[in-house]
């Protein structure tokens, strides 16, 4: 990384705060003696109501501009002067309170508070919920001495999928990327990718991994609401955070049993959920679908605090959620001109997820022990388990995009394809396991000694993910069926019309010739694939943290740390591919379930190919669909890779408060070390022709030796950087509510693994090579933060956020290298001339924008006003970056650049409710050379209805009706927002059940 002359002096800045200005302070400290002597006053503050501990109180003695926050246990410790003197303490919703106390001589006073407020003295009920968690997040946020959202993840009431994804989407700068009917898979925030943002629990990375093994973005589906109790993003990281988070870093705070004075507590909820009008199959387990399309939920959590001393908390949690994500899909080609009209060559009628439901389970087991009111010890255990079955049927119908194919008179609604043999019926059907395991496990350490505090920690986090299809390799066996990848073609010379007039996203077709394209007799070939794989990661790491407090005539502190992780991961893949050769024709495998007679949103279904029943028969005549052995073994050896990396990193910072400014700054230092072992492939001239040459079906034997023959040889790479992340942070907040911050943080995007995994393709007969550069150099950040809040009672917050972000070192994909002459061109002289695919480093890209964010419980208002509640957020975005000089464009494909999110509540009584809304705007979804093809994606809004009724002060029901207007997941077009390309249309859902607490 070039260090840069602005870098350096924010660098140096950052050195000078820690080395000059704290150590004069600490002169200071003497002086500070001489004063008046003090005592120190010690209590806990608590909500009268719940009995919940409130972390993030203002505890101030009046008179003197001194005030703290209490932590995450409620307790404060605040100086006071020896006789009376008067704490004011106030939390967010909550009347404030002022106390007079006495402050001997002879040790600590005790001052405890317990807060109400006049919307728990109007009604006897006092079950928690979203005005609680919403007040909880306001008070952390406030304190924060960066740019953070914090939510509670009961802000929102009960989510129907329990998905943290879909949680996420509610957040300002926070938009989905990957989302399907059960939730949300990854999150883009502040327009960066999810594989440049990092996501932790309790502050620690967690593993994450997919199929692939090779992606660095989180998989959302792997994470569960049940555990959390609330979420911090971060988008101003601080030195003592780690530095890979160019977006920002996602934090999911696990529940305490010491933050409530009622210690003991069991939460439960149980319900069901349902899809309206959902057609396809039943769920393969009876437990997933106990009564037809019906899906179950249940979450179970206990606490307690126990043993003689209460100095033992115990969290044990239990959840389980099974939902249908099923859609009806469509998409149409059209001819590649901006000229109108433009002719359909190309429909296809695809539907999703028509068999079982996406299923999370999650067990999770905190035990927190205090060996004294100064040390704590923690330990966290979870394991999450996931599941999805994807059931994808595809019906397509093709001609060549040609105007010859295509009668004339076609219009941009109508066109009606001639017979040829280039007019084709195919069909494809694709069904398997595909679940992860994910487990983590959290060894933690905390001291509190005079002026000094100390925490240390070691993690364990480890995910493992499998796709699974054929039985002799299952890895998840719970009486689940044979499954495949399936490919149904051999029928040409058919014609049909196709007519959007009626529909412009589901047409009317009409066959006009050749043999029934919807009858599964008619076609000819059938193959059949079941790509088993396996992918493992682990993460260990281990953390120490000191932080000094210093007694001065300013607030002021000095921390310190240093940190180690080390991540590897492998896969192993299996794959297969067989073709149908045996006697009865293909329609001895349709599918016979009644579902299949019915039409999809006016249009008629195929006669579909029976996935199960198909890969069955596979496994019970062998005979007939023999096996493609080169493919077999050449993807075997293709996959085998691994890849391994180390973070050792250590950072400074200090922190002072000079009356309402507080000024924060630090530098990190991390080195990084990669390592990867990957295929090389090579197919010499001399083995080309020895395959030509070759007579009859290619043998197992055969298929072994040609696939070490060109995928045998291995690559090791690995590499190392070491870099610098200064930063420093501004903080101004007045007791009026006001607070206002400046940030100046650095943060880098490592390589995707795809990238440090060595994976080499040569090709002599066209000379050329592509190769995962292993040699890749992160891409680093520097981030402007300025944001400005008021907080208003009881419960309110109005923010602004602007935000820039300057990308150097852009990682980018090319093919226009030349492999350079000379034993020194990175290849020991091979390969001379010839032309290289990879990836480099090179240009820089700009993201900048604007958030505002509105939120506000209206209790101070009269009557019935008093229950209404208000949470609302805009973002928007704007990016510009060149390619080193490859591509340059102001358009990012992917790239949102508007959201908005809304929220209307209302409580009285027993009675809760509210509606919720989530737009992303219009963006680019896919680039091409002809503009023609270029593709974006429409403006989506959903509307969620939550209502919940209080049966006591322990017990609710709750009624969720997500996607109210059924709006559909994706609805791209071609240029002209009525040339529809790819639509997703999901299904409504209604979920119902209990909840409560005792």
């Amino acid at each position: 990384m070039t260090t840069t002359p602005a870098r350096v002096n924010l660098t140096l800045l950052a050195l000078f705060f820690g080395a000059a200005v704290l150590p004069s302070f600490a002169r200071a400290q003497a002086n500070a003696a001489n004063a008046s002597a003090t005592r120190t006053v010690i209590g806990q503050v608590a909500n009268a109501a719940t009995s919940a501990l409130l972390e993030g109180a203002r505890v101030e003695l009046q008179g003197s501009g001194r005030s703290v926050t209490t932590d995450a246990e409620g307790r404060y410790a605040i100086a006071a002067p020896l006789g009376e003197v008067v704490l004011r303490v106030s939390y967010p919703g909550l009347d404030s309170v002022t106390q007079p106390v006495v402050v001997r001589d002879s040790g600590p006073s005790i001052q405890n508070f317990a807060l109400t407020s006049d919307i728990y003295r109007l009604q006897p009920f006092t079950v928690e919920g979203e005005r609680e968690g919403t007040a909880m997040a306001s008070a952390r946020q406030r304190q924060a001495a960066n740019v953070k959202n914090v939510v509670a993840t009961d802000a929102f009431g009960t989510m129907t999928e329990d998905n943290v994804g879909t949680f996420l989407q509610k957040i300002p700068g926070i938009v989905a990327t990957d989302v399907s009917g059960s939730g949300v898979r990854e999150v883009m925030v502040r327009g960066i990718a999810a594989g440049l943002n990092t996501v932790e629990m309790d502050g620690v990375q967690l593993a994450n991994n997919n199929s692939t093994g090779t992606n660095r973005a989180f998989d959302f589906f792997q994470a569960s609401l049940s555990l959390i109790e609330s979420i911090e993003v971060t988008k101003a990281p601080l030195p003592d955070r780690p530095a890979n988070s160019i977006g920002g870093s996602i934090n999911m705070v696990t529940r305490s049993s010491f933050n409530r004075n009622a210690p003991r507590q069991i939460r439960y909820s149980f319900g069901f959920a349902h899809l309206l009008g959902r057609k396809g199959g039943r769920a393969e387990s009876d437990f997933d679908e106990p009564i037809r399309r019906l899906t179950p939920a249940l979450t179970l959590a206990y606490s307690d605090v126990l043993g003689r001393n209460r100095n033992l908390g115990l969290s044990l949690s239990y959840s389980r959620n099974a939902v249908f994500y099923s859609s009806t899909d469509t998409e149409h080609y059209y001819q590649s001109t901006l000229n109108r009209p433009a002719y359909m060559y190309r429909t296809r009628l695809q539907r999703q997820a028509m068999a079982g439901p996406h299923v999370r389970e999650n067990m999770g087991a905190k035990l927190e022990y205090k060996l004294s009111e100064r040390s704590t010890f923690t330990f966290n255990a979870a394991h999450n388990f996931y599941i999805e079955r994807p059931h994808t049927l595809q019906f397509n119908l093709q001609t060549s995009n040609n105007a010859s194919q295509i009668r004339p008179g076609f219009t941009e609604t109508r066109s009606e394809i001639i017979p040829s043999n280039s007019a084709a019926a195919t069909m494809t059907g694709s069904t398997y396991d595909n679940f992860t395991h994910n487990y983590r496990f959290l060894g933690q350490g905390t001291h509190r000694l005079d002026g000094l505090l100390l925490d240390y920690s070691g993690t364990l986090s480890m995910s493992h993910a499998f796709q699974n299809y054929s039985p002799e390799e299952r890895q998840y066996r719970h009486g689940v069926k044979t499954k495949g990848n399936l490919s149904v073609s051999g029928l040409t010379g058919v014609g049909w019309i196709i007519d959007r007039t009626a529909d412009d996203t589901f047409p009317v077709i009409t066959q006009t010739a050749g043999r029934d394209f919807y009858d599964l007799n008619n076609y000819t070939t059938v193959t059949l694939q079941q790509n088993n794989r396996i992918a493992k990661s682990s993460i260990f790491e281990g953390r120490a943290n000191a932080r000094r407090n210093f007694v001065l005539a300013v607030p002021a502190y000095l921390k310190a740390g240093v940190s180690y992780q080390y991540q590897e991961r492998w896969k192993d893949y299996h794959y297969h591919s067989y073709r149908f050769t045996g006697p009865g024709g293909l329609g001895q495998f349709a599918n016979r379930a009644g579902w299949v007679q019915e039409r999809l949103e006016g249009m008629r279904q195929p006669n579909w190919i029976d996935l199960y029943s198909t890969s069955r028969h596979k496994e019970e005549h062998p005979e007939q669909w023999p096996e493609d052995f080169a493919y077999k073994h050449a993807q075997r050896l293709q996959n085998q890779q691994d890849f391994s990396e180390i973070i050792s990193a250590g950072y400074v910072m200090g922190n002072v408060r000079l009356g309402n400014l507080g000024i924060l700054a630090g530098i990190r230092m991390e080195r990084t070390q990669t390592a990867g072992n990957g295929p090389l492939n090579q197919l010499t001239a001399v083995e080309r022709a020895r395959r030509a040459a070759w007579i009859g079906p290619v043998t197992e034997e055969e298929g072994l030796r040609r696939a070490q023959v060109e995928w045998g040889s291995r690559v090791h790479a690995q590499g190392s950087y070491t870099n610098a992340f200064p930063g420093v942070h501004f903080t101004y907040a007045l007791k009026s509510g006001l607070v206002a911050r400046f940030s100046y943080s650095t943060s880098v995007g490592r390589p995707p693994i795809t990238s440090i995994i060595p994976n080499t393709s040569v090709n002599d007969d066209a000379q050329s090579l592509s190769i995962a550069n292993t040699a890749l150099k992160p891409q680093f950040s520097d981030n402007f933060d300025f944001n400005v809040e008021y907080y208003f009672e009881p419960i309110g917050l109005l923010s602004a956020s602007v935000f820039l972000k300057q990308v150097k070192d852009f990682i980018y994909s090319s093919s226009n290298f030349i492999v350079p002459r000379g034993p020194n061109n990175g290849f020991d002289g091979l390969y001379e001339g010839y032309r290289l695919s990879t990836s480099a480093n090179g240009g820089s890209a700009r993201y900048r924008g604007f958030e505002i964010t509105y939120q506000q419980q209206f209790t101070f208002l009269p009557g019935f006003w008093r229950g209404l509640g208000v949470n609302a957020n805009f973002t928007y975005l704007d990016t510009k970056g060149d390619y080193g000089g490859t591509v340059a464009t102001t358009q990012v494909v992917g790239f949102r650049p508007k959201a908005a999110n809304a929220a209307v509540s209302y409580q009285i009584r027993k009675y809760r409710a509210s509606v919720q809304a989530n737009w992303v705007g219009d963006y680019l979804s896919s680039i091409a050379a002809n503009p023609a093809q270029i593709q974006y994606e429409a403006a989506r809004t959903t509307v969620n209805f939550k209502f919940t009724y209080d049966l006591s002060s322990r017990t609710s029901v709750y009624l969720n009706l997500d996607n109210l207007t059924r709006s559909t997941i994706n609805r791209r077009y071609y240029v002209y927002e009525d040339r529809i390309g790819y639509t997703r249309l999901p299904y409504r859902s209604i979920a119902a059940g209990v909840q409560g607490r005792f």
